[in-house]
């Protein structure tokens, strides 16, 4: 939009850019979850309306625009401060960031190793409707 100035980088070091943005703009990308990890709103550019695959609207952490104008009205709230709370970031990071404590790879060893000891433990055996979650 010819009013509002925005940088587009690209090729840089996700992580770098992350911490150094005022927000992450994308259609259906992993990287609104990255974003809303690091507390920067999302912004899902969607001109078709189509269903969120990472639900950062629906969660309260981004903004779904269909237009030209939508997205200038949200980038100019953002550039104010007037964005996201900071309870949602944390609502939103304890439901789909699940336990960012750098253990996750020793999680998931037990579980394989819970696996191949007992597979009906699991829900591998077979039987219908078992599921385990991480703990």
């Amino acid at each position: 939009h010819p009013t509002v100035d925005v940088s587009v980088v690209r090729h840089e070091n996700l992580g770098d850019l992350l911490v150094a943005c005022d927000c992450v703009v994308t259609y259906s990308s992993t990287i609104g979850l990255e974003a809303a990890s690091f507390r920067r709103p999302v912004i899902v550019a969607d001109p078709t309306a189509a269903p969120e695959y990472i639900p950062s609207a629906a969660e309260g952490v981004g903004f779904r625009v269909s237009s030209a104008e939508e997205f200038a009205h949200v980038i100019g709230a953002i550039r104010a401060g007037r964005a996201i709370p900071s309870e949602r970031y944390a609502a939103f990071q304890a439901r789909y960031a699940y336990r960012q404590d750098g253990l996750a790879g020793f999680r998931i060893a037990d579980v394989c190793d819970e696996m191949v000891r007992s597979p009906a433990s699991t829900g591998l055996d077979g039987a219908a409707g078992s599921s385990r979650r991480l703990t």
